[in-house]
């Protein structure tokens, strides 16, 4: 086991245990959502699957319909991780379906936004698809994307935390630049990571670390489709904003690519 998760890993264990001798079912899926969440970070997909699983058993025994829902999309991303698109795919449609019982629309943001990323990565990553097949699969992205701000403005509507719906809203925009720089819309992909980066940038003093996430990925994004539009300048500009994100996230291995990253697209003004 990972040793940097050990310790955390068998307390949570133990707190597994205590809960199920008492039948406290909510709070040991609970717990079981922690650990799966623990063994996908150290890649231990069988052991994640598996306190997932017992997730999703544990919340249909509490007739909790929202944590059904939540254990759904966490068996789809072990999934996902794998690139196992048809299991992930069935899980998250899942997910879909029982967070629209829920009755929770925020979740229902994030489930129809989950149902895209899971169409996008299947059409990004398989190499050996048919052209036909890779444009289904990107149109039906898209087509989450936006029925996922769709639902966000419903909830802005009906006076939901704005943070909340705009984090929610510029993450499918900034994926639908996504869907279209696979396209290789490289225009329509700055245009999108352009509008995503204005949503983000309303919370750049947030200490929220989902947001500053959020802004290093519209920062990377938007210096990635500058480099392919040969528009250097523009691309080591918003490298040096991704690179003090990295800093801000203290994330070493995303601040050491950020500088090489800088270093490829600087190598065009000293030729």
């Amino acid at each position: 086991m990972n040793k940097k998760y050990a310790k955390e890993i068998s307390s949570l264990m133990r707190d597994r245990a205590g809960f199920l001798k008492q039948n406290k079912f909510k709070l040991a899926a609970e717990v079981c959502n922690l650990l799966g969440q623990r063994f996908r970070q150290i890649r231990e997909f069988e052991d994640a699957l598996k306190y997932h699983l017992e997730e999703r058993e544990l919340s249909e025994i509490s007739a909790d319909t929202l944590s059904m829902a939540i254990a759904e999309r966490n068996i789809g991303e072990v999934y996902l991780e794998q690139e196992k698109f048809e299991d992930a795919l069935k899980h998250h449609k899942r997910y879909n379906d029982e967070a629209k019982a829920s009755g929770d629309r925020l979740e229902m943001a994030r489930a129809t936004f989950t149902l895209g990323r899971t169409y996008h990565q299947w059409a990004n990553v398989e190499s050996n698809l048919p052209k036909l097949e890779v444009n289904r699969l990107l149109g039906l992205a898209e087509q989450y994307f936006k029925q996922s701000m769709e639902i966000t403005e419903i909830c802005r509507r009906r006076g939901g935390k704005d943070v909340e719906i705009d984090s929610m809203t510029g993450r499918a925009v900034m994926n639908i630049g996504l869907v279209c720089e696979t396209k290789n819309d490289i225009e329509s992909a700055v245009e999108n990571f352009k509008k995503a980066l204005q949503i983000f940038l309303r919370y750049e003093n947030s200490e929220s670390k989902e947001i500053q996430e959020d802004l290093w990925r519209c920062f990377r994004n938007l210096a990635g489709t500058f480099e392919k539009l040969h528009q250097y300048e523009e691309a080591l500009n918003f490298i040096k904003k991704a690179a003090t994100s990295s800093e801000k996230l203290n994330n070493i291995d995303d601040l050491i690519d950020d500088y090489l990253f800088a270093c490829r697209v600087s190598a065009p003004f000293h030729n």
